[in-house]
């Protein structure tokens, strides 16, 4: 069987994705892509593989292709050789799933108009929709704990991602995020992770 692939980009949600399937040992093939051109490496469309053009995309053995960071992050998270993360079935399972949709909705989409070329308007109504919902992530989800649930996972890695971003639109966090981010960075695999697909190969 042949390994999944996954496009991506190095600071992009796409990343976590990357992080997953490295702590969980999965052998997988992997390529960025240039968002601003929609461009592979040897120059190909890559719409061929996303019609959305978004990352990240990973093309499964057999030709499904996932495009949505819940479905890939859950499908790394389930086909981990090295087992992390809650147990399929069980409650805290579910509670992975539901971060990570709270993540993609709550966080992830509050950033979006920091990037896109939008108004002044539109990025202080974003910056303020930002600060409402990582006060209402500190206080209700992460309640003081070092993860969203009650163990670490993919979900964690996610929300690590997405934080990231902060520094590059210039939105300063709250304590509590730096210093839930600042957490989950130190965990095995994952801060290590991210330096290493954003160090230039030699």
């Amino acid at each position: 069987m042949s390994a999944p692939k996954l496009y991506y980009t190095t600071t992009s949600c796409g990343a976590a994705t990357y992080i997953a399937l490295a702590i969980g040992g999965v052998t997988f093939d992997s390529e960025t892509v240039d968002l601003k051109t929609g461009r592979l490496a040897d120059g190909s469309d890559f719409e061929a593989v996303n019609w959305k053009g978004s990352v990240p995309s990973v093309v499964l053995p057999g030709g499904v292709v996932l495009t949505e960071n819940v479905s890939c992050l859950l499908w790394a998270h389930d086909n981990a050789v090295k087992k992390w993360g809650p147990t399929a079935g069980t409650p805290e399972y579910y509670e992975m799933v539901d971060n990570l949709a709270y993540v993609n909705d709550a966080i992830h989409k509050c950033f979006g108009p920091l990037f896109w070329p939008s108004t002044d308007e539109a990025k202080v109504a974003a910056k303020e929709k930002l600060a409402t919902n990582l006060a209402h992530c500190i206080k209700f989800v992460i309640k003081g704990k070092k993860t969203l649930g009650a163990v670490f996972s993919a979900a964690d890695v996610y929300m690590f991602i997405v934080l990231t971003w902060a520094g590059f639109v210039g939105v300063p966090l709250p304590d509590a995020a730096t210093e839930y981010m600042n957490g989950i960075k130190a965990i095995d695999g994952v801060g290590s992770t991210y330096t290493a697909i954003n160090t230039p190969k030699a």
